[in-house]
């Protein structure tokens, strides 16, 4: 049975009036509905921005939710215990019913130039409260909440939940059995910690503007923020965040990263994300997301701008399905092809694995993710990034290169190290190396004595000839593979 949780001494007539309104008289639901309605409806419309006010009517919002308590009051659902507030517990079905009534009116088409439906319950609730959010601010905004919280307690957290709500300092304190003096002292500090936040943005802000979008805007003219308009998010990693979003002026779809704000003062992290856009800027190949370009936000972020693929990365489709040996091969065959061109323009990708290669509705298949790629090549930009203290990878599907040089140098057969350990993986549901940290699986690859078991071994369906041909590429020392991407795709196509 929901009991409201209502601890407030304020309204003592609240037990009283849902005693006599449960007992069937009438007076007390009138009562009941004179005494909150006008406040209910204040708190109602003072959470609607202009433009979803224009379409939400926040007196029906109401009468929706006092339609829902006397229904549920009469069959005994709610009880209010030691003189509690009816009306916290009103106001609370209120917010609710508004919610989903915002989740409506934003679902069909959600742009962050106007109303974005937010990645969370928290950013919904603040959405409510802002005028019309322009794209650098919606993702900005996800950002800044996600650095703030994590600088929160659990029970400050539930505080800034709760203001962000619109409950009041007194509901508050009673939610978190606080007094309401400490309540406002921990918003003295949450505001002094977010206007300094803001100030340090704005500097940095300014400071970009000076210098102008810098070496990483290149080698294409740098693109503007506001030329794109985000429709949803596609996913979130380590560096950043992918939507989906509409080039304005072409009306083209298109993915767009946003690198985390929390890795701007990374400066690797920033050279890492600006690199992947000016090498892939060099590759044409219809089996490579084409990158368009890059751009700076307002408030200093960076922001890259590629195709859209309309489609599942091969880690999706391994957990969802066994995948056929024909298409398996195929799917690999067109990924080495893809990568023999990048090798070709002197590009090793060296981060090959199935959540990095995309597979869309007709089967088109599309490499991504070069943010580690390295450039066989003599230059600065070289010599920077092959530095050997600095491993970076994904355990399961590192070369031994990779991760002690003394196996060799990192060059085209990495990259076939990479294509058996997708080949592995589409038989055998996993990578070709698994245990409990990253530590214990980097030992078993650099390990003389470890060998991953024939993909014969895993599944009937596998060829002794397939089975070698993978465990070629898996091999330890790079001079035991194939030579060559290309060499790998047609001994594949040969099977």
């Amino acid at each position: 049975m929901p009991k409201a949780d209502c601890r407030s001494p304020l309204d003592e007539k609240s037990q009283l009036l849902l005693a006599r309104f449960r007992a069937g008289d009438v007076r007390a639901a009138e009562e009941i509905y004179n005494r909150y309605a006008q406040r209910l409806l204040g708190a109602a419309r003072r959470r609607l921005s202009r433009r979803l006010a224009a379409r939400i009517d926040a007196e029906d919002v109401v009468q929706s939710a006092y339609r829902s308590f006397f229904r549920r009051a009469s069959g005994g659902d709610y009880e209010l215990q030691r003189g509690g507030d009816l009306w916290r517990l009103l106001v609370r079905i209120v917010l609710h019913k508004l919610l989903k009534q915002v989740e409506h009116h934003t679902a069909a088409k959600r742009s962050v130039r106007r109303e974005v439906a937010a990645e969370s319950q928290l950013l919904q609730a603040l959405q409510l409260a802002c005028r019309q959010p322009s794209a650098e601010q919606t993702v900005a905004l996800a950002d800044e909440l996600a650095q703030v919280l994590s600088l929160l307690s659990e029970v400050e957290r539930s505080m800034f939940e709760m203001r962000l709500q619109g409950c009041e300092y007194q509901e508050i304190a009673l939610e978190t059995a606080r007094s309401e003096r400490t309540v406002r002292r921990f918003f003295s500090r949450l505001k002094q910690l977010l206007n300094e936040r803001f100030a340090a943005a704005t500097a940095t802000h300014r400071a970009a503007a000076v210098a102008g979008p810098g070496e990483e805007s290149n080698p294409e003219t740098p693109l503007r923020y506001d030329d794109y308009r985000l429709l949803r998010m596609l996913g979130a990693g380590g560096m950043g965040k992918a939507y989906a979003a509409i080039d304005e002026q072409s009306n083209r779809s298109v993915a767009v990263k946003v690198l985390h704000k929390a890795r701007l003062d990374d400066e690797q992290a920033v050279d890492r994300f600006a690199r992947e856009a000016r090498i892939v800027s060099r590759l044409e190949h219809r089996n490579i997301v084409k990158v368009h370009g890059l751009g700076r936000l307002p408030d200093g972020g960076h922001f890259m701008v590629f195709d859209l693929v309309e489609g599942r990365d091969l880690s999706q489709v391994i957990r969802q399905r066994i995948v056929q040996p024909d298409e398996a091969c195929k799917i690999v065959a067109s990924v080495a092809e893809a990568i023999e061109h990048a090798h070709r323009q002197g590009v090793i990708h060296c981060d090959l694995k199935p959540s990095n290669v995309l597979l869309d509705a007709q089967g088109r298949v599309a490499v991504t993710d070069f943010g580690l790629a390295r450039v066989c090549a003599t230059s600065d930009e070289q010599r920077s990034f092959d530095d050997r203290e600095y491993i970076a990878g994904t355990a399961g599907y590192m070369a031994p290169e990779q991760i002690d040089a003394s196996f060799g140098a990192i060059g085209p057969r990495t990259d076939v190290y990479g294509l058996g350990g997708i080949l592995y993986s589409l038989f055998a549901g996993r990578p070709p190396y698994e245990g409990a940290t990253a530590d214990a699986i980097l030992a078993k690859v650099t390990s003389q004595s470890e060998r991953p078991r024939l993909l014969c071994e895993l599944r009937a369906d596998a060829s002794a000839a397939l089975s070698e041909l993978c465990a070629r590429c898996l091999a330890k020392r790079p001079e035991d593979r194939y030579a060559s991407a290309r060499a790998f795709a047609d001994a594949l196509i040969r099977i």
